[in-house]
């Protein structure tokens, strides 16, 4: 099952609970991006813009969509960078491994359920 589809599904099944059901969740987000907020200060979100080369995917002999590479991948790193660009970028790195597990495990929860 693709991530599109266990969204749509997550998202009928957030609409389904009633006030009180979702209670929990709300005051869990809560809690975590009050913590976000301690642990990072001074976080704002400065989202990037996309490349014309990552907007467009090119298609293989077999039809499906490739990714194509970003044009970061093509800088040169500096050696003073002391994290792995996976890292940098995964969510458990971003906000941290028990937050991301949460979530994980609150999508499966409701996937199963």
């Amino acid at each position: 099952m693709h991530n599109a589809e266990i969204s749509k599904r997550l998202g009928r099944r957030w609409k389904e609970l009633s006030e009180a059901d979702r209670q929990p969740f709300v005051e869990e987000a809560e809690r975590l991006r009050v913590l976000h907020c301690r642990e990072y200060p001074d976080y704002k979100y400065r989202p990037r813009k996309r490349s014309t080369a990552a907007v467009t995917a090119a298609k293989d002999v077999a039809g499906r969509v490739e990714k194509p590479m970003s044009a970061s991948k093509n800088v040169k790193k500096s050696s003073s960078s002391k994290m792995s660009p996976t890292a940098k970028t995964s969510p458990a790195a971003v906000h941290g491994a028990s937050m991301y597990d949460n979530i994980k495990e609150l999508q499966m929860k409701l996937a199963g359920a």
